[in-house]
């Protein structure tokens, strides 16, 4: 029976010393991320992964470094596999927007700023950055509603008041765009 425990206690040992070992992984590519080192934040998120198949923030972080150095596409692959993992998240679904905005995919982005929205109904940022998706899309009148809407959520987001002033002036509103440009000023 002791045998058998302390072979027990060596697996357990061993697991937990695995475990750390991978955690260390991420916490160093939390760090190279940090420090401007995306390629080498990727290595230790790929190594990390390889144990943790199931961390959607693993995948995050991962994609977050891709999006640093361009990578649209891996980065929108491993955000989809971060929402595979834990899909009532907003952060990945606002993540996935941007990446997709950043790259030109306008309905893509809005879709995506629509779920994070829809997940956390507080989120000016979310608010905001589609109604520039929108803007650049040419729906005025929707960028505008969801600038004014981040407004309402916080009132003292000026980029908010500037974009919705530069919609007005392009729709002709300049009463409206003259007003919130004297605010964002």
């Amino acid at each position: 029976m002791k045998k058998y425990l302390l072979l027990l206690l060596f697996l357990v040992i061993l697991k937990s010393n695995s475990f750390s070992q991978q955690t260390d992984y991420f916490f160093t590519g939390l760090s190279s991320f940090n420090n401007g080192k995306f390629d080498e934040a990727i290595k230790n998120f790929d190594v990390y992964l390889n144990g943790n198949q199931k961390s959607a923030e693993g995948f995050w972080c991962r994609a977050s470094s891709k999006y640093k150095l361009n990578d649209f596409k891996g980065a929108i692959a491993d955000i989809d596999q971060a929402i595979v993992l834990k899909s009532n998240e907003p952060n990945y679904y606002f993540m996935r927007a941007y990446v997709k905005d950043n790259s030109g995919d306008f309905k893509g982005s809005i879709a995506d700023y629509s779920k994070a929205i829809e997940l956390k109904k507080d989120n000016y940022l979310a608010l905001f950055n589609r109604g520039f998706a929108k803007r650049k899309s040419g729906d005025l009148k929707g960028a505008i509603n969801d600038y004014s809407e981040a407004i309402k959520i916080n009132s003292n987001y000026l980029e908010a008041y500037y974009n919705r002033a530069v919609a007005y002036d392009n729709v002709g509103d300049f009463k409206n765009a003259d007003l919130d440009y004297g605010i964002a000023i």
